[in-house]
């Protein structure tokens, strides 16, 4: 997966979404982490690291610069 970012206020999350989802299947994902509640935006998954490197590169681009390969 790539996450585009986590963000407290879910529509920035649904705008971020937005922005990348031509790109590849987007989601958004809620987690509580330390008492706070945050929403994950991620693209993909993806079918390999080629992949991910190259969708991580167009995220970035579109102007997510904190994105970042995630594993699960």
């Amino acid at each position: 997966y790539i996450q585009a970012g986590a963000f407290a206020n879910q529509e920035n999350a649904l705008r971020a979404r937005d922005a990348i989802a031509e790109l590849a299947p987007a989601t958004i994902t809620s987690v509580s982490t330390t008492g706070q509640r945050l929403f994950r935006v991620r693209l993909g998954p993806l079918a390999s690291v080629d992949e991910a490197d190259a969708a991580l590169e167009r995220v970035v681009k579109r102007g997510y610069a904190g994105a970042r390969i995630v594993v699960e």
